[in-house]
């Protein structure tokens, strides 16, 4: 079912492109614009409701989707309800985890030692102890529950590095993690950790509707 409408939720668009219904699954195919000025980090709830307002699928507290929400034509997936189309659904997203994007990364330099930071003034706390291996400590108490706080590294040239291995556990103040990442190519500092998860949200709802050819 192609769509193509844009939704606007507190300045930021996103744009939907088509709902794939089988009886598997339902795929909703958007892209994120890379114009927003904030980053949107995580889809809270998406719910679909049919003409008479009654839930036909949903998704809350987890978002199931494929590749990563900046990219063009991201997919999420709900539960499918194949066998009872409606005449039109109603696309409604809400708590929409989004940081602003000039504070959605830190930038330091990848050399052992230990700073101290702050994000949106949550204390934070970074320790690089070996060439390729990275810690941090996070004052939070954040609902998004067990989730690490960052997730890509890039350097100055735009190199992404992936991790090998990674860790979080809660700790009375909050939440401890590290990475081991693959410098398969030399780093060229400084570099900037992204954020992956914030307890801070868009301000409101937007949804859209869509007639059922």
């Amino acid at each position: 079912i192609d769509i193509n409408e844009t939704m606007t939720i507190d300045e930021q668009q996103i744009h939907i492109h088509k709902l794939v219904v089988t009886p598997l699954r339902t795929q909703l195919i958007l892209t994120v614009d890379p114009n927003n000025s904030k980053e949107i980090l995580h889809f809270g709830q998406i719910l679909l409701a049919d003409e008479n307002g009654e839930e036909w699928s949903k998704i809350s507290n987890g978002v199931v989707g494929s590749g990563s929400i900046d990219e063009e034509n991201y997919s999420i997936y709900l539960e499918s309800n194949y066998f009872r189309m409606p005449k039109e659904l109603t696309i409604t997203f809400s708590n929409i985890e989004a940081i602003d994007k000039e504070r959605s990364f830190i930038e330091f330099d990848f050399v052992e030692g230990t700073f101290d930071t702050t994000i949106e003034n949550v204390p934070v706390q970074i320790t690089i102890k070996e060439p390729n291996y990275l810690m941090y400590s996070i004052e939070n108490d954040t609902k998004n529950g067990f989730n690490q706080f960052f997730s890509k590294l890039i350097d100055a040239n735009g190199v992404e590095f992936h991790t090998s291995s990674s860790t979080l556990s809660q700790v009375e103040f909050g939440m401890e993690g590290s990475f081991i990442f693959e410098f398969e190519t030399p780093l060229t500092n400084p570099v900037r950790l992204y954020i992956e998860r914030f307890d801070q949200y868009l301000s409101g709802e937007g949804s859209i509707t869509v007639p059922i050819k």
